[in-house]
């Protein structure tokens, strides 16, 4: 974890106000290491660095090549660098056992595109002199940040978005489009803009080319090629052809990501991720420290997966820390989340996820995390739906209609099955309906914008596969779930110094995921049946039959009581909920979501609460 940023210039322009000290300064957090700048005529950039392997000043960047024309800086992880040198380099001899050391080789030898060949998390920013180019690149699936600002006089960019704002001719202004999208589809880094005008993100698998009069953003990982081949080979294949290529391909990616100098450490739940993560642990005998937040109410018995994540650390033998995000704590914790995430995010559950960062800082360097888990195994319960929907298009309809209701009664209550499968439905048809359980939230009226088919006019909806399962999986992954996720593990663990891995998004893993056949997907009761098959005897039949747990964090209990002030003083005090909320049909809103009896979904009123919260601590600072 690293953070990098710069300027590279137009042919006639520069910015002599712009101090890239300053810049680095600003996000020193993300590497308070060592620092490195690199200035010419018509660029500069640096870095902060987090020495994760190699805490030599040999390992310190920026990085040459040998004839010293090409420069570059480095965020990330590059997990295949050994099998690079072997293969391309096998007589050099290597300063470092730094993974950054191979880049300037691989660029003298195959230019751009060795991106191609690389595999891991990065951002990579690259001057090459000698061609009169300079690059910016982010990893495939957006693992790294990567934020930059366009103008007539080159680009600004930036791992963190608020060290821009330390540059004179970029304003704090509101981008009101994410704003729309957040409130009306609860669409949070969905795309490739933030939640400030004219700032960017450079989009995952694609790299950023500028020379001397313009720029130009090109896309290297072509996913849809590769998910269609992938797709030809695996219909031949059976179920435990495809479980043993999975199984091979997560040991690999298991093998890089616990390579490293750096104490590991690992996030655990009880979920499945966390299951799967755990029984790879098992399976190295590698020992490490594990890592699960809980609640201090006894009201909150029900969201603990503490004696879950017990179980899942004893079967790794690791040692085992519980955070605790107290009540009395949560408004502070509340607002110093905010300021770490720098943007809105989609529950307070994260700043239990931020509260685990900041207590265990000191025992783990490198944390490994389940993010993509439920997108690749299709965890989530509303993709029974599209499951459905292939089923109608591909199978005969008395064997669809039996699975169906076998599916539905194991998993659901039968009375709220009707309720389910409509507003699952409605999410799978139409985003910010439902909550990812198939839980249906009203949308109020009292939107003072009409934007409401948003996202389909924007083209965000994945449709270019003929499975609906695969569309609705692969809309979660670049649009839908995985991108915010990957957000709040970089920001909240870059805040402390530590570095976050995600080893099921090895790309060659997340493509054979996707590709084999979608009945191989689902057991006849059971989600994420191939993704869980391989590691049955080891986690137990409990922990193989069990599905995603939906009841996740105390926010409806914490609105109508911990937080019940502070929402109605965020909410009606908010000028800019106010522009874009009827302030009346609002309060009426709260009044009635608070008082009410029964346990109404937050997530909408959470939307507007958390808006108020950024506004005020961020926007207007």
């Amino acid at each position: 974890m690293c953070g990098i940023a710069g300027q590279f210039y137009f042919s006639k322009f520069k910015d002599n106000n712009f101090s890239i000290e300053k810049i680095l300064e600003k996000m020193n957090f993300r590497g308070p290491d060592s620092k490195g700048i690199y200035e010419n005529t018509n660029s500069n950039f640096g870095i902060n660095r987090l020495a994760i392997n190699d805490k030599s000043e040999l390992a310190s960047q920026p990085l040459f090549n040998k004839s010293k024309d090409v420069i570059i800086i480095f965020n990330g992880e590059i997990y295949n660098h050994k099998q690079l040198k072997e293969k391309y380099f096998p007589n050099k001899k290597y300063l470092t056992k730094c993974d950054s050391e191979i880049l300037s080789d691989l660029f003298d030898k195959f230019s751009i595109n060795f991106i191609n060949l690389i595999k891991g998390m990065f951002a990579i920013a690259i001057i090459d002199k000698k061609n009169n180019k300079r690059y910016l690149i982010r990893d495939r699936f957006g693992i790294k940040p990567l934020h930059y600002f366009a103008d007539y006089r080159g680009i600004c960019f930036s791992s963190e978005i608020a060290p821009l704002f330390e540059i004179d001719r970029i304003n704090k202004d509101l981008n009101e489009d994410e704003l729309v999208i957040f409130l009306q589809h609860g669409l949070i880094n969905s795309n490739n803009e933030s939640w400030f005008k004219n700032i960017n993100q450079l989009p995952p698998g694609h790299f950023l080319e500028i020379d001397n009069s313009s720029f130009s953003i090109k896309k290297y990982y072509d996913f849809e090629k590769n998910i269609n081949s992938a797709s030809e080979i695996n219909s031949n294949k059976n179920f435990y052809q495809l479980s043993d290529k999975y199984l091979q391909l997560l040991d690999s990616s298991f093998d890089q990501h616990l390579d490293t100098e750096s104490e590991i450490g690992i996030h655990i739940s009880g979920g499945i991720d966390s299951a799967v993560m755990s029984s790879m642990i098992n399976k190295k005998k590698f020992k490490l420290k594990s890592f699960t937040f809980d609640y201090d109410n006894s009201l909150y018995e029900k969201y603990s997966e503490t004696k879950e994540s017990e179980v899942l650390s004893n079967l790794m033998n690791s040692d085992h820390y519980l955070t605790t995000l107290n009540d009395n704590d949560l408004e502070k914790e509340l607002n110093s989340t905010m300021e770490t995430e720098y943007e809105p995010f989609s529950s307070l559950r994260i700043v239990a996820q931020h509260l685990l960062y900041k207590k265990n800082k000191n025992e783990s360097k490198v944390i490994l995390d389940g993010s993509g888990g439920d997108e690749l195994g299709a965890g989530y319960p509303y993709y029974l739906i599209p499951y459905f929907l292939d089923m109608v298009e591909t199978q005969n309809i008395d064997k669809v209609n039996f699975k169906v209701k076998s599916i539905i009664k194991n998993l659901y209550n039968p009375n709220n099955s009707s309720n389910f499968v409509l507003s699952s439905l409605g999410q799978f048809s139409f985003p910010g309906v439902s909550t990812i359980d198939g839980t249906g939230y009203k949308k109020n009226d009292f939107f003072l914008f009409e934007n409401i088919n948003y996202v389909r006019k924007r083209g965000l909806f994945f449709d270019k596969f003929s499975s609906n399962l695969l569309n609705a999986q692969c809309n979660d992954l670049f649009h839908y779930k995985l991108p915010r996720s990957l957000r709040y593990c970089d920001r909240s663990s870059s805040r402390y110094s530590m570095e976050t891995r995600v080893p099921f998004l090895d790309h060659d893993l997340v493509e054979h995921l996707l590709s084999v056949p979608s009945e191989y997907k689902f057991g006849k009761t059971i989600q994420r049946f191939l993704f869980k098959y391989p590691h049955k005897r080891v986690m137990g039949k409990e922990i193989f039959y069990r599905n995603k747990k939906t009841l996740a964090d105390p926010q409806t209990y914490w609105i109508k009581n911990t937080l019940r002030d502070m929402v109605y003083d965020i909410c009606l005090s908010s000028d800019l909920i106010k522009t874009y909320i009827n302030k009346n049909k609002l309060s009426e809103y709260i009044d009635q979501f608070i008082n009410s009896k029964d346990n109404k979904n937050s997530y909408l009123i959470g939307q507007i609460f958390i808006l108020g919260i950024w506004e005020k601590n961020i926007l207007n600072q």
